[in-house]
């Protein structure tokens, strides 16, 4: 019950969760591999990473995006969301069936690979404003790094969950907490160590330390379904998935018509 009591006096706790070092290790490959077109095989650190990625964007910046979104719903990186021990943190934290607000979302840090430096470094804002599910929601992050003044983390203003919503107003992120409103005191840096989780409230005062050199994570959120009061509101979550009728069209054009080469050639590929 450590962690509970930790999570009600700050509105986060970081954990040690078994199995997820492993599994960051396996998800660096996989990046590794995808961003070098299988040319290379295993992730050997993270400065030749970066690079690897910078290249990647410096090339086609479109084809970029492109290869983090695949990257980010591979089977290895869904994987963080149904680890046994962030099920279990979950339901410890008050979450008594997780359910999945959307997929486990990439999150890359580094000066040559901003796109929208608004949209990258958030400023001081609550999750609660653009999901609205249930009043327990809980957010996980997950870095695939260890977390220091070097890296882009998460800065919270502990204690600031139990102010409830907050005024907030738009900004080029979506949303910031009203200026009069941000809580008083310096916010804390949570350095974190491979293999730690931060799990955190909705309602959590948070922003992106806006130093540092290369960053890499995974978040998720979880709601729950077995919250009465969001079950009240037809388990509403602003949250959703749909189809872009005029990007679809448009990618219809340039996807590829035909299927028979691309069976055939699987079909007398060399087996492992």
């Amino acid at each position: 019950m450590a962690s509970t009591r930790e999570f009600c006096e700050n509105g986060f706790v970081v954990k040690d969760i078994f199995g997820c070092t492993e599994l960051i290790q396996e998800c660096l490959d996989k990046l590794t591999l995808i961003a070098s077109r299988g040319l290379e095989r295993k992730f050997s650190n993270l400065s030749n990473l970066g690079d690897l990625l910078v290249s990647c964007f410096n090339e086609d910046k479109e084809s970029y995006v492109g290869l983090l979104k695949a990257f980010a719903n591979s089977p290895t990186v869904q994987n963080f969301a149904s680890l046994p021990g962030v099920i279990a943190l979950a339901r410890e934290l008050g979450v008594n069936e997780p359910s999945l607000v959307t997929p486990p979302i990439l999150h890359v840090v580094k000066d040559e690979l901003i796109l929208n430096r608004e949209k990258v470094f958030t400023p001081a804002h609550q999750d609660v404003v653009s999901t609205r599910g249930s009043i327990g929601q809980l957010v996980f992050w997950i870095p695939l790094h260890s977390i220091e003044n070097s890296n882009y983390g998460i800065e919270a203003w502990p204690g600031s969950h139990i102010l409830g919503e907050l005024p907030s107003t738009t900004s080029g992120f979506g949303h910031t907490v009203s200026k009069d409103f941000i809580p008083d005191g310096n916010p804390a840096y949570l350095e974190m160590n491979v293999g730690q989780v931060v799990a955190f409230s909705q309602y959590l005062v948070h922003q992106t330390h806006t130093e540092g050199k290369f960053r890499l994570a995974v978040s998720f959120r979880f709601n729950d379904a077995l919250d009465t009061e969001w079950a009240k509101r037809k388990y509403f979550c602003a949250f959703d998935r749909t189809t872009n009728v005029n990007e679809y069209n448009d990618a219809r054009e340039r996807a590829p018509k035909q299927s028979k080469d691309y069976f055939r050639n699987l079909a007398t590929r060399p087996t492992n």
